[in-house]
């Protein structure tokens, strides 16, 4: 998904579309808090199988968990009327991708293995001193590589215990962000889940991602050591579709384009994120521009928009976007396929 686009997240919950739904502001409103729907041009709910012919623009929006009271010209109070977060106006003739994907609860981490079995050669040297360095490649922050070492002094010529002295000294290190175990003979290691999984979290979600390389200590060479012990790679990070965590983070940089630049500094004052943190999510992505006259040509200009819509796994509502949604763009001058999530 690209950086360089204005974002507009909804995160809708895991209900059903509303019998009859009513989003008008009226007495007879019946939008549920978190529930999502298409509306065209005019904000008035779009119904399925409407088409570009029927309105050029729809907006996506979600009944937030706010209410409001109000007196109609007419003098009549109205209560109890939900606030509606709405998406930047999709004009249909700029509309350039359209995305649908399944949320599948699959994040998956960094894992390797030093394939002590499959080392014709390897037998430990009593008293020479085997290293373990491990250098971490999503630390960012740090000016150069971020390195974590684990020495062992052979004390047994079996490859077994080796590894359990590895596993010993790396489970015990409160700093270590990898966890180790025996395989075997073989040593496995797996990155931790190191990021904050609270919802108003200051940090983003980021995944611990590291190679492995194998040294001896100062008393012999390299080659005098390891032998023919490899590491593999056996998975990549993957944060899996529809994380929990990364809803959050993309909820959390929109509020930017909502005039909410504090995040840190007492007192934080912004609305609540929609996400929930033990769900996980079904997304449905629009890119699409929006155009605008521009004071400095005879032309107008366009700038990029996203609208990200999250739904939860399976959510009963989901359908009912989709059913509006997938025929209004299949009908645009791109005929976008439908999507399912």
């Amino acid at each position: 998904m690209s950086q360089n686009r204005v974002n507009t997240v909804i995160v809708g919950k895991d209900i059903d579309r509303t019998s009859s739904l009513v989003i008008a502001p009226t007495g007879s409103q019946n939008l549920a808090a978190g529930e999502v729907f298409v509306a065209d041009k005019n904000k008035a709910l779009l119904s399925a199988g409407a088409t570009i012919d029927d309105t050029d623009t729809v907006y996506i929006g979600v009944g937030t968990s706010d209410t409001y009271d109000y007196t109609n010209p007419s003098g009549t109070a109205v209560t109890g009327v939900r606030k509606i977060k709405w998406s930047n106006p999709i004009e249909g003739k700029l509309v350039k991708k359209f995305l649908g994907l399944a949320g599948d609860d699959s994040a998956t981490e960094t894992k390797a293995t030093i394939d002590i079995d499959g080392a014709s050669s390897f037998a430990p040297v009593v008293g020479e001193e085997y290293v373990v360095r491990i250098v971490y490649k999503e630390v960012t922050e740090h000016p150069g590589q971020f390195v974590q070492e684990y020495r062992v002094i052979a004390d047994s010529t079996t490859p077994s215990d080796l590894t359990d002295d590895f596993v010993s000294k790396i489970n015990n290190d409160s700093e270590a962000r990898v966890t180790a175990s025996n395989s075997g003979d073989d040593l496995v290691l797996v990155g931790k889940d190191v990021s904050p999984g609270e919802k108003d979290a200051i940090d983003e979600y980021r995944q611990v991602n590291f190679k492995v390389f194998l040294k001896m200590g100062y008393s012999a060479s390299d080659s005098d050591g390891w032998n023919d012990v490899e590491v593999t790679y056996n998975t990549d990070p993957h944060p899996g579709n529809g994380n929990p965590k990364l809803v959050r983070d993309r909820e959390k940089d929109a509020l930017g384009y909502e005039g909410i630049m504090n995040r840190t500094s007492f007192p934080v004052i912004k609305p609540d994120l929609n996400v929930d943190m033990d769900t996980w999510y079904d997304s449905i992505i629009i890119e699409h521009n929006k155009g605008y006259a521009s004071a400095d040509n005879n032309y107008d200009k366009e700038t990029q928009l996203t609208t990200e819509i999250y739904l939860p796994r399976n959510a009963g509502q989901t359908s009912n976007v989709l059913a509006v949604l997938n025929p209004w763009m299949a009908s645009l001058p791109k005929a976008f396929s439908n999507v399912s999530v």
